[in-house]
């Protein structure tokens, strides 16, 4: 743990340095080894909560949990930083997403988050960093809803996207995963017997 909070330290001090796309990718190196960490922590803390039970099982899930927070909230400082890098002599990534997107694109998301183009265009304040603000549920349905302004976003951009909803949804089964521990009742049994 300390070695994991030694690498998020490193990745702040990164990111309060200049915008430019090589401090980005030196912090994206830092980031992908602390998700190594936090990966392999996360897989200790599930065995370890696994094979206790009561508190010390309680304890165990809500640290896995909170080491998924961790991981979702540095996917999105990577991404809004990503989105503030910029290669020598051009604009930032996120601006380059902001005016490449096409109106049909912006169309969709804004239908998918059920509000007008122009209101999604001024929350996103033209460097789209604000992406990586939306909760995982808006998220979500950008995914599903909005494909073609996905499709449209950097690829870096809709990584992080992915990785801030898949540690999110880690989040989701591991609180039912605790809820089983403790009751011996599954989510999914319970679900089937309520239907």
């Amino acid at each position: 743990v300390g070695a994991a909070l030694q690498v998020a330290t490193k990745i702040v001090s990164l990111f309060k340095q200049e915008s430019s796309y090589e401090k980005y990718e030196e912090a994206k190196e830092v980031y992908e080894s602390y998700i190594d960490i936090l990966d392999q922590i996360i897989e200790k803390q599930l065995e370890l909560a696994d094979s206790l039970a009561g508190e010390n099982a309680q304890a165990a899930y809500d640290k896995a949990i909170e080491l998924y927070k961790k991981q979702a909230d540095s996917a999105r400082v990577l991404g809004a930083q990503y989105y503030k890098s910029r290669e020598s002599g051009e604009k930032s990534k996120g601006y380059q997403d902001f005016y490449g997107m096409s109106a049909a694109g912006w169309q969709q998301a804004a239908s998918a988050l059920g509000i007008s183009a122009q209101e999604l265009a001024m929350m996103m304040s033209k460097n789209m960093t604000n992406l990586f603000n939306l909760p995982v549920e808006q998220l979500e349905k950008l995914m599903s809803e909005a494909p073609l302004f996905i499709s449209q976003l950097d690829s870096e951009a809709q990584e992080y996207i992915k990785q801030i909803i898949e540690a999110e949804n880690n989040i989701k089964s591991t609180a039912e995963r605790e809820m089983e521990n403790a009751t011996g009742i599954s989510f999914e049994s319970f679900s089937d017997d309520i239907l």
